[in-house]
């Protein structure tokens, strides 16, 4: 194969990675899971019976619009740990990476 056929290949074989943006008051979440070990080493798995799952905030949307129609900024951050209900969330894959995005107010508490 000629130089300039072998270029062209490897330029078509590299796949662009793909970025996410928020819109308005919601948020990317990588969601944590947490290792229930017993102290024997068993692995206990996820706890379904508390409801609640936590993870870190990798991007936030600009804000909420007000009724006096002004941007509100979130009150939460990139890289904070977040606790939120099971049932929120829209599930997405991006980069082969699963993530969730879900509203500000989907969020009941920030870890400190």
């Amino acid at each position: 194969m000629s130089k300039s056929k072998n270029l062209v290949v490897r330029l078509m074989s590299k796949k662009k990675s793909e970025e996410v943006r928020p819109l308005y008051d919601r948020i990317v979440v990588k969601e944590t899971i947490s290792e229930n070990v017993s102290e024997s080493g068993i692995f206990l798995g996820e706890s379904e019976s508390d409801g609640w799952r936590r993870g870190e905030i990798l991007k936030v949307g600009h804000g909420r619009v007000s009724e006096s129609g002004k941007m509100k900024p979130l009150s939460i951050e990139v890289g904070d740990k977040i606790i939120f209900s099971s049932h929120v969330g829209a599930e997405i894959k991006v980069n082969g990476q699963d993530l969730l995005v879900m509203n500000e107010d989907d969020v009941v508490a920030i870890e400190e």
